[in-house]
Parts: structure tokens; sequence; C-alpha cells
């Protein structure tokens, strides 16, 4: 289904599926909110995403550093508890708790 936007000062003001008139067509990745960029892109504005978007605690980045199960079991097969313990160390020291 073909996605239309109503776009006033390079600002998407109202999404629709049917066309109408003073609308453009959109890909599905463009919602209200979104500013048209230089490169012909949509994104939100640095303001909108701090309000909106969730705060990335120290929590979210260790865990998506931290080697999936898989690789720490064979870190312990490999290299012992010690090994995978300063593997796992050096993540908690890169993101420290508050």
């Amino acid at each position: 289904m073909t996605k239309y936007a109503k776009i006033e000062n390079d600002v998407v003001k109202v999404i629709s599926y049917p066309p109408a008139e003073g609308f453009v067509e959109v890909a599905d990745n463009v919602f209200a909110d979104m500013v048209l960029q230089p490169d012909g892109s949509y994104d939100y504005t640095d303001e909108f995403k701090a309000e909106y978007q969730p705060v990335e605690t120290y929590a979210d980045r260790r865990r998506k550093e931290y080697p999936s199960w898989q690789d720490q079991l064979d870190d312990i097969y490999h290299n012992g508890v010690d090994g995978w313990k300063a593997t796992i160390k050096a993540t908690k020291d890169k993101y420290p708790k508050p």
C-alpha cells in the first residue's frame, strides 16, 4: 500500500494511505514529526529523539558488548573461569555502574 505525507516547512505533519491533494508519496519508514533531510531522507530532530527515545543505560551498553553465551562457554572451556572473568570484567570496567 502506498503511503503519502502532508509536508509543511520540511516537517511531516500528517500521514495518509489514500492519496490526497497536497500530499506526496513517501517511503513506509516515514512518520509524522519527521524532518526532510538535505539528502532526501527523513529523520526525527535531535530534540524529538531526546524527548521520546529511551536513554541507553550502562546495562544496555554492557548487554550489547558481552559475548554471546555460546562464546562465553567456549571462553570458559579454552581459558578457564579466570579467563572468562577477565573478558567479562573488561566490559564491566568499560561501562561501570553509576
